[in-house]
């Protein structure tokens, strides 16, 4: 968290006499550059993420103050810090193992860990190697006769949850591997994408629902509604930790930036203005 503050020291240290019409201004400037900064944060994330980029902005919180004397605040919540402190190599490994769902096996410790290629997954929130398997999963589902996105109800009209169809993987287009690098897996140029085991990365998806719980911002109360999703599986195990290497993530350092874009903007556009304008 940080505060975006106008200070008015140096103006009482110059002896000059401030009322109240002046703090009262000074304040709205300061709620100004609050939300030009959130802005500025917003527009930053928008640009630079992609997968990460709607977990960041929910956490991104704007509290404005409610009076002259009472600090503006840009608060990023401690779910989406991760983001912005960046992740050590092999950071998701050590996560899932010693993670809330994981279990212990015949060999150690295992995670069962779903990957969502269902709607929701556009392109400003997926990476385009990530949107590859997205298409091509909607490609197979609309052969299948399965609706994408449509929430499918019961005879009384309520979401059914769980297990609502097999996407047939012999009719999926695999997307293949064109490159080595993230997104692709392992295996040669030309093949499938595909993981450790040589199984095609779309290879046993489903899709599901689910009721999901989210805060609306409107009513500021917590409710319900049915998500859809077309899961695949893979399984992180202490007996093969290789399967599970991940270089890592820099640092994306919003929160630094906008500070210094923040006190930038109040050296030279608001404090010379309220000067230009009061004295």
């Amino acid at each position: 968290m940080f505060n975006v503050t106008l200070d008015l020291s140096e103006l009482y240290s110059l002896g000059l006499s401030v009322d109240e019409k002046f703090r009262k201004v000074a304040h709205e400037a300061q709620i100004h550059l609050a939300q030009q900064t959130y802005g500025k944060i917003v527009e930053m994330a928008s640009e630079k993420l992609h997968s990460r980029r709607q977990i960041f902005l929910e956490n991104l919180k704007i509290e404005e103050g409610g009076g002259p004397g009472q600090d503006s605040t840009i608060t990023l919540l401690g779910k989406a810090v991760w983001i912005d402190e960046g992740l050590p190599p092999d950071y998701l490994f050590k996560a899932l193992i010693e993670g809330p769902k994981s279990k212990m096996g015949e060999h150690g410790r295992y995670n069962v860990v779903p990957f969502n290629h269902g709607p929701g997954n556009g392109p400003t929130n997926t990476t385009s190697y990530n949107m590859d398997l997205v298409n091509a999963v909607k490609e197979s589902m609309k052969k299948q006769k399965i609706p994408w996105a449509k929430i499918k109800t019961d005879d009384q009209g309520r979401p059914v949850i769980g297990k609502i169809a097999s996407v047939n993987s012999t009719k999926i287009s695999h997307p293949i591997k064109t490159q080595n690098g993230p997104g692709m897996g392992v295996g040669a140029i030309g093949l499938p994408r595909q993981g450790h085991t040589g199984i095609p990365f779309l290879q046993g998806a489903a899709v599901y629902q689910r009721m999901d719980k989210h805060f609306d911002e409107i009513k500021h109360i917590e409710v319900e509604s049915p998500g859809r999703y077309v899961l695949t599986f893979r399984t992180a195990s202490e007996a093969h930790p290789e399967k599970w290497h991940h270089p890592g993530l820099p640092p994306m350092n919003f929160m630094k930036d906008g500070y210094e874009w923040a006190m930038n903007t109040l050296e030279k556009e608001i404090l010379p203005a309220l000067v230009e304008k009061y004295f």
